[in-house]
């Protein structure tokens, strides 16, 4: 007998669609409240860290969005930083 497999003894004889059933948002809800608090707690433990890591996660992110807009742009932020050291190199004489 598989040692980590419960005793037959044991086992439920009940029909499962008689057992009362949590209901599923219930068990969600109570699922958010804990990682609220465990959120929450790591918070009040590591300021700075958590200030830096949603830091870092925002300017990723406002990264990404204006790379997808300037894609969709046809004066992209590419070409306009071209544009922009051209300009700087005819102004300063470099070749």
């Amino acid at each position: 007998m598989n040692p980590y497999e419960a005793d037959p003894s044991e086992r439920s004889n009940a029909d499962p669609s008689q057992q009362p059933n949590e209901k599923p948002w219930e068990t969600a809800r109570q699922k958010a409240e804990e990682g609220y608090a465990a959120g929450e707690q790591y918070v009040r433990e590591h300021p700075g860290g958590s200030v830096l890591t949603v830091f870092g996660a925002g300017f990723i992110l406002g990264l990404l969005v204006g790379w997808a807009i300037a894609r969709e742009e046809d004066n992209s932020y590419s070409s306009r930083l071209s544009e922009m050291i051209k300009g700087l190199r005819r102004d300063l004489n470099f070749r």
